[in-house]
């Protein structure tokens, strides 16, 4: 099986360094099923050794390591968007309060200058 169908998700996409390490673990699997009953010790593609258990936890735990460096930096990255939305609520709220008042306002004077407009159309 290739893991060829895999490379255009969207996260391995994303992140280059995740989509380099899962298709040299992609490899390593491939090498594995093949030499699988071989006792070859290395294999020319990845130039990983497949029988050293060693070496294949290596593999995995880089895997792992860049993976949980992935998720770190997405959540940050949430994290700081979250902020960001915060801090633009915050400032559109403050508008809408300065708006609210300018209309109390208009309203205010609108209404001062109907008075007017009635109290002088009633004395001619």
């Amino acid at each position: 099986m290739s893991c060829d169908i895999f490379i255009d998700i969207y996260p391995l996409k994303k992140f280059p360094d995740v989509r380099d390490t899962f298709e040299k673990l992609c490899v390593l699997v491939e090498e594995r099923r093949t030499n699988y009953g071989e006792n070859s010790e290395s294999n020319e593609t990845s130039g990983i050794n497949v029988t050293d258990q060693d070496e294949s936890i290596e593999v995995k735990n880089y895997f792992y390591t860049i993976i949980n460096k992935q998720k770190k930096l997405f959540r940050d990255k949430l994290r700081e968007d979250d902020k960001l939305l915060e801090i633009e609520q915050k400032e559109l709220q403050e508008k809408y309060n300065i708006k609210e008042y300018e209309v109390k306002e208009l309203e205010a004077k609108l209404e001062k200058e109907n008075l007017t407009f009635f109290s002088k159309a009633q004395i001619y």
